[in-house]
C-alpha cells in the first residue's frame, strides 16, 4: 500500500504533466495554424519569403489582405498612364494566374480595378498600411518584401511594355514603382 505522500507526489506528478502536456499540444496547433497561413499567404499573394511569410503570419496578416498587398502595387502600374489596354490586362492576369488569388477572392474585384482606376484613397490606404508594416518587420524580412513585391510590378511594367523587345518601363510606371519602393523602405 503507497503512503500518503507518495499518492500527493504522484498526484502533483500527473497534474504537472497534464497541465504540460496541455501546453504542447495548444503549442502544436499553433504552429500547425500559422503553417497553413503562411501557405495561404503564399498561395494569395505570391510571396516565397518564409521568414517574410512567416511573421506576416504572426503579425496577424489575413490571406485578403496580404492579396492586397501584392495585387494592388500591380494593379497601380497597370493604370499609370491613365488607362489598361489589352497587353496590360493580359499581363496582370497571366502574373496572378500562379497565385491562388482567383479561387479564393472575387474574380470580379479585379475586373472592376482593371475597368476603373482604383481610387486614389485606396492607394494611399495601401502605402499607410505597407509603411506601418515595414515598421513591424525586421530588416531582412522588409528587404525581402520590398524584393517580392517590386518584382512582382517591376515584372508587370516590363511585360506590358516590352512589344516585339521596344519599349520597357514607360516614366509614368517609373513614378508608381518608385512611390512604392518608397513605401517599402525602412526610415
Amino acid at each position: 500500500m503507497e503512503s500518503e505522500l507518495m499518492q500527493k507526489a504522484q498526484a502533483l506528478e500527473d497534474a504537472f504533466f497534464f497541465q504540460e502536456d496541455q501546453r504542447l499540444l495548444e503549442s502544436l496547433r499553433e504552429m500547425k495554424a500559422l503553417e497553413m497561413t503562411t501557405g495561404l499567404l503564399a498561395e494569395v499573394s505570391g510571396l516565397s519569403d518564409s521568414r517574410l511569410l512567416l511573421r506576416l503570419a504572426q503579425l496577424g496578416v489575413t490571406p485578403s489582405m496580404a492579396a492586397s498587398l501584392s495585387i494592388l502595387p500591380q494593379v497601380a502600374v497597370v493604370w499609370a498612364d491613365g488607362s489598361v489596354d489589352a497587353v496590360e490586362r493580359r499581363v496582370l492576369m497571366a502574373s496572378l494566374d500562379h497565385t491562388f488569388f482567383f479561387p479564393t477572392i472575387d474574380r470580379d474585384i479585379l475586373e472592376a480595378w482593371l475597368s476603373f482606376p482604383p481610387p486614389g484613397s485606396l492607394v494611399d490606404s495601401w502605402e499607410a498600411f505597407v509603411r506601418h508594416l515595414v515598421f513591424e518587420l525586421g530588416p531582412e524580412e522588409t528587404a525581402a518584401l520590398a524584393r517580392e513585391l517590386l518584382g512582382q510590378a517591376r515584372g508587370v511594367a516590363e511585360a506590358a511594355g516590352n512589344f516585339l523587345g521596344f519599349g520597357g518601363i514607360s516614366p509614368a510606371e517609373k513614378k508608381v514603382l518608385d512611390r512604392i519602393e518608397g513605401a517599402l523602405t525602412r526610415g
